[in-house]
């Protein structure tokens, strides 16, 4: 049960790309920018559908799964709610 270098190098660079999108999502909603929300929305749905099909692939993904899409479930009703979007600037980034 070991890992090869390169399944190390792409979990890696994974999760530099995922840090990126939630550094980008989280500066644009901490600033208010109107893009932030709809980024938001689509980066979770991403985000949601990468764990599903991981889950789908691999069955001892399936507890990991739930967990993982209950975070992006929440920023996607959350994001989605008129309320909230009101208090988002009509300024682009």
């Amino acid at each position: 049960f070991g890992i090869s270098y390169e399944k190390f190098k792409q979990a890696a660079l994974l999760d530099c790309g995922i840090f990126i999108f939630f550094l980008v999502s989280g500066a644009g909603v901490l600033l208010r920018k109107k893009w932030a929300p709809k980024f938001t929305v689509y980066f979770s749905f991403f985000w949601a559908l990468m764990m599903f099909s991981a889950s789908l692939l691999n069955a001892a993904f399936l507890k990991q799964m739930l967990l993982q899409i209950i975070y992006p479930g929440i920023l996607i009703i959350y994001f989605s709610n008129k309320e909230v979007l009101t208090h988002f600037k009509d300024e682009t980034f």
